[in-house]
């Protein structure tokens, strides 16, 4: 950021006029600023971005996977995420390669002895694929497995004059894949008040074309007839039941039967997925594990990790069954959820059978139900089933995430995942029973208000939040590497401090699988590459130590965030933006929106703010004393009520927080867009009931209005009149725009030694740059800490004013800035005078390492320990040079004749450029600027000397290579593989109707001298 400083000058001062401005500068006695570069010199490899890393199995040979760990290693990462795909399960024999044959556990200590090595971290998946803890040895009967709900009916037509009556067998479920047992559950009779029309579905297409009528049940009329029903011989039920009245009727039978979901690569053909509800479930995995996994030898290994995770992704937990409530079960669920809710649930098993499908079709949709009821004063239906989903979250909590992290623990090893989302589970409540929390931009994309839902969690529970990040559909190969990093530095400026990129894979794998340019692993139309046949590669170090100063700022210290807003959402939209465009252009906050808090006036003052759930601010971690929620951590200094619902006990501790000062603003009205159905949750008197059947609205309201009489808490009836209700309450960002503005997005921490304040301006597809000023809560002498080269530098027009440090920023679409705050000084503003020059530069040689398919090679182990042998292929990529000459003008190379719109590699640039014979180089600034890079990587040498360059903004500090008289410039930029797939049959989502990408080098480049006066 050194050379952003001296760039200011040339806003005031070119050509050779003098100004006098303020600047960055790094004295040779400022101990801080040294004690800063070194401390992020070498970021640890805990602060570096992991990888995720898709394996053929146990197919890979040792010299592969020793040779894919080094890769890693070198190209700076800091540990891998290993999963075994079920892609190759056609042609792989599962008893020799599948998840827990002998050769994937060879494979496994493999990676764990290579890892340990270099000092990586390495995560392991809880079963073959990635979407569910799953294990070989069980079966869809066992308890150990996956359980669903099912149910099936009788429908009783009434006859005039008689008693509505059904004497014969109940009809069970068709049981899915291998189940062969279901049990019986509870009967349920149900007053039919009227008989729908059932839904019209083209045979063809599968669509429906007319969604037909639901039939309506009497509610009130619901009764559990389940010791009516008596066993056969057969192990079916029969029932003899006859109703009060002539009414039309129907019975409903619940079963629970084993879900046999199931995933391929397995050493047995299939791991089936535990139970998630059911401590079974966790007791068998941690059985298998011990014994088949983590054996001594392994142990041994891990003890010498610095960090050795199991990895839960995200729960992908489907039912399967054709008469499915699309519920998933447990044996003593009617007994958990009485315990639990004080109420039965048994008669109410109606309501909860689902239309909305349970698999990837149904994520982001509203919840839907295959019956309409009538209305009762009984119950409300919808707390019902959040009462259900409730427990639900509670026993996958208890019986699943507890079980497993006490049982790692214990072991030394740690337990991350993806918890909650794609399931009717309360999201922030489990974050407790996780090491690490993760969450992913294939379904959250590159909206901040999306990860909000996990980093109030993830801050409250001071856990350290990463994602999955990369992934999209029909994109691999398509962008150039700055289109991820927004992405990454987006979900920086969210609270996320560790990127996971999606994914890796190997340049070698089985011959079927295998085209150039290379193996692909997980499905090869999803997800980008991060790896050697990119030509980006040859600059990962570089990125990643980047990305990694960024990360170990963001896990210094604690927490900073402004505000804490409760919301309860137990079916968080995992689908918010198209997944085939990764969000960072097609998302809302590029388009001004949001979809909890809609009203951007917070965020775009500069408000910080976290979601949670009414049930998280309820656990006894989070403290509500001192005016502040957990002020020794993330110290939220308000607390915003934003739904109608708030369970008592949360009333109760709120009242508790506001009478200790805690400012307090009740929210009405506001509306949520919490689904890709249109149907929006719209609140109307913020807590205004419990949000259970519980009976205790009434005490509620007593509670809330002693809170309302309180100085230190408001009410307002419209997102929009937050912003001046928190002035009031005297609650004001810790780092506040002074002009608002839908530009710059911000992450604090603080430590002992600094806060650190990372400013991104997310609206990387401007054109203009943008200045403001941030008034940070505080006195402080800023320095800013430039995370491509390391420097850290003091500076010098940032002013004190009362409590508060105002800094001067201007930053670059996409730029990102790493400010670092030092409690023990004032900033002081200096003006220094100076005189600039510029310097165009021109007669630009090029040259182009054209990467293109190349011939087949292959490579044969004979595994002594396991006695198999293995052949694994992958294709070499030949380089051909290309020499475009000297260039009248910078364009794309789609735009050049000698490269054209099919080549896709790594360019070189040189030319030549002259410093005066007087220029003293320990005094003045020579600054290099290009328009664009094209999103390309890049590197710059300055007569053979590499030196720091900013790959987002296409600048460069050159003074400390260069020399008085001629210095030769050479610029390296890299593309991504888009234009030479184009047309190439293997990659097929990429054709050659697809637009041709823009590489290289473009537009105006620049050096500009300044000195000191």
């Amino acid at each position: 950021m050194k050379r952003k400083q001296f760039l200011a000058l040339m806003l005031t001062a070119v050509l050779g006029i003098t100004a006098a401005a303020p600047v960055s500068t790094w004295a040779a006695g400022d101990d801080f600023a040294a004690s800063m570069e070194t401390k992020f010199a070498e970021p640890e490899m805990a602060n570096r971005p992991y990888a995720r890393w898709w394996l053929a199995e146990g197919s890979h040979t040792d010299e592969t996977l020793k040779e894919s760990v080094k890769e890693l290693y070198d190209a700076g990462f800091g540990g891998v995420e290993f999963v075994t795909l079920t892609s190759e399960a056609e042609i792989l024999d599962d008893a020799t390669y599948g998840w827990g044959s002998p050769e994937w556990i060879h494979d496994t200590k493999v990676i764990i002895e290579e890892c340990r090595k270099y000092g990586m971290s390495v995560s392991m998946t809880g079963g073959t694929y990635w979407a569910t803890a799953n294990l070989p040895t069980i079966t869809p009967d066992q308890q150990e497995a996956s359980q669903e709900l099912g149910y099936t009916t009788v429908n009783l037509e009434k006859k005039e004059g008689e008693n509505t009556s059904y004497s014969g067998e109940l009809p069970q479920c068709v049981l899915p894949g291998t189940a062969t047992q279901q049990s019986l559950v509870a009967v349920v009779a149900a007053k039919v008040e009227d008989w729908g029309i059932p839904a019209t579905v083209d045979e063809e297409s599968g669509e429906v074309t007319d969604p037909g009528v639901k039939t309506v049940i009497n509610t009130d009329s619901m009764k559990v007839i389940t010791d009516l029903a008596a066993q056969n011989d057969d192990g079916s039920y029969s029932i003899e039941f006859t109703a009060e009245d002539d009414s039309d009727y129907t019975l409903f039978a619940f079963y629970q039967y084993g879900t046999s979901e199931c995933y391929a690569a397995a050493n047995t053909g299939y791991g089936y997925t535990i139970n998630y509800f059911d401590p079974a479930g966790a007791n068998a995995l941690m059985a298998y594990w011990d014994e088949n996994v983590l054996t001594d030898d392994v142990m041994e290994l891990i003890s010498e990790i610095d960090e050795a995770d199991l990895y839960m992704d995200s729960l992908e937990l489907m039912t399967e069954g054709e008469n499915s409530t699309k519920q998933l079960w447990c044996t003593d669920m009617l007994d958990q959820f009485k315990n639990r809710r004080g109420y039965e649930l048994e008669k109410y098993l109606p309501l909860l059978i689902r239309e909305t499908p349970d698999t990837l079709k149904g994520m982001g949709q509203y919840l839907t139900y295959v019956y309409d009821f009538t209305d009762t004063e009984e119950i409300n239906m919808n707390y019902l089933r959040n009462d259900f989903f409730q427990t639900e979250t509670e026993l996958y909590q208890e019986n699943c995430l507890d079980v497993l992290h006490n049982w790692l623990n214990e072991k030394g090893m740690k337990l991350r995942a993806e918890n909650s989302y794609g399931k009717t589970f309360e999201v922030s409540q489990t974050v407790s029973s996780v090491d690490y929390l993760e969450t992913e931009s294939f379904e959250f994309a590159a909206d901040v208000d999306a990860y909000r839902n996990f980093t109030g969690a993830a801050h409250v529970y001071d856990k350290r939040l990463s994602s999955e990040s990369g992934a999209s559909i029909m994109t691999n190969y398509l962008w150039n590497n700055g289109y991820y990093r927004q992405i990454f530095y987006t979900q920086y400026a969210a609270g996320i401090q560790k990127t996971v990129t999606h994914g890796y894979s190997s340049p070698y794998g089985p011959e079927e699988s295998v085209s150039w340019p290379g193996y692909e692993g997980m499905t090869n139309l999803i997800a980008e590459r991060f790896n050697k046949r990119q030509p980006a590669s040859i600059d990962y170090p570089d990125v990643n130590t980047h990305l990694s100063r960024i990360q170990k700022a963001l896990e210094e210290g604690v927490p900073q965030v402004d505000i804490a807003m409760i919301r309860t959402d137990y079916y968080l939209n995992n689908l918010l933006t198209s997944v085939s465009s990764s969000g960072v252009y097609n998302n809302a906050l590029h388009n001004d929106r949001a979809y909890y808090w809609t009203d951007l006036g917070l965020q775009d003052k500069g408000y910080t703010y976290d979601y949670f759930s009414s049930y998280t601010f309820m656990d006894d971690e989070v403290n509500a004393a001192d005016g502040m929620i957990n002020s020794d951590g993330v110290a939220y200094k308000a607390v915003v009520v934003m739904e109608d619902e708030l369970p008592l006990e949360a009333a109760n501790k709120l009242k508790e927080a506001a009478e200790n000062g805690l400012p307090v603003l009740f929210v009405n009205n506001v509306v949520e867009h919490p689904n890709n159905s249109g149907v929006d949750k719209v609140n109307t008197i913020a807590a205004s009931t419990t949000g259970c059947n519980d009976g205790l609205d009434e005490e509620l309201a007593a509670v809330v209005e002693e809170i309302k009489a309180l100085d230190n808490v408001k009410t307002v009836d419209s997102c929009e009149e937050a912003l001046n209700a928190l002035a009031e309450l005297g609650v004001t960002p810790r780092a506040e725009n002074v002009e608002s503005n839908h530009k710059l997005l911000t992450t604090m921490r603080k430590a002992d030694d600094a806060t650190y304040l990372y400013v991104y301006h997310y609206m990387y597809e401007d054109e203009e740059a943008y200045s403001g000023q941030i008034a940070v809560e505080g006195t402080y002498q800023p320095y800013i800490l430039d995370t491509w080269s390391g420097e850290v530098t003091k500076v010098t027009d940032a002013s004190c004013e009362g409590e508060k440090t105002v800094l001067n920023v201007t930053l670059e679409p996409g730029e990102v800035a790493m400010y670092i705050l030092s409690p023990a000084e004032e900033a002081v503003s200096e003006e220094i005078a100076s005189e600039s020059s510029e310097i165009e530069l021109t007669g630009w040689n090029l040259t182009v390492d054209s990467y293109t398919p190349g011939d087949k090679v292959e490579r044969t182990e004979d595994n002594e320990e396991t006695d198999v042998s293995t052949t694994e292929v992958t294709y070499e990529t030949n380089h051909e040079e290309i020499d475009a000459g000297e260039l009248t003008e910078l364009v794309p190379w789609k735009d050049l004749e000698a490269v054209g719109d099919s080549v896709s590699g790594v360019g070189t640039y040189t030319t030549t450029f002259t410093l005066p014979d007087d220029f003293d180089t320990e005094t003045g600034k020579v600054m290099f600027k290009a328009d664009s890079f094209n999103y390309g990587t890049a590197m710059i040498t300055v007569n053979d000397q590499k030196v720091s360059v900013d790959m987002d903004t296409a600048e460069a500090d050159l003074s400390d290579a260069v020399v008085p008289g001629e210095n030769t410039i050479s610029v390296r930029v890299t593309s991504s593989l888009c234009n030479v797939v184009r047309g190439f049959e293997p990659v097929f989502w990429i054709t050659e109707e697809t637009e041709p990408a823009a590489y290289g080098m473009t537009g105006k480049t620049a050096v500009t001298l300044t000195t000191m006066k």
